[in-house]
């Protein structure tokens, strides 16, 4: 089976993007994903499917500072036993 191409629309910061339209908007931080391998990664998630949007960035920490800088309230989940090995947590809007 191939896999699908997804054509990401990087952005420089969530200010960018409005998640009003989504029921339930989060963003998932990735360490090092196997398709952007050099940097972390912030992908919006609509109602727990991942979207096209992401953020890169050189640490997790520059990406949660624009996420919480932007997006209130917001609550964070560290990655769970099962979860994606390179997932570093995910915020819930």
């Amino acid at each position: 089976m191939e896999k699908k191409s997804v054509n990401n629309k990087i952005i420089h910061s969530f200010r960018e993007v409005d998640l009003s339209a989504i029921a339930i908007p989060s963003i998932a931080i990735y360490k090092h994903p196997r398709d952007i391998p050099d940097k972390y990664v912030a992908r919006v998630y609509a109602c727990g499917s991942p979207t096209n949007i992401i953020m890169l960035a050189d640490s997790a920490e520059e990406l949660r500072k624009d996420i919480e800088g932007v997006c209130e309230p917001c609550i964070w989940f560290d990655r769970m036993q099962g979860d994606p090995k390179n997932l570093v947590g995910v915020y819930i809007l």
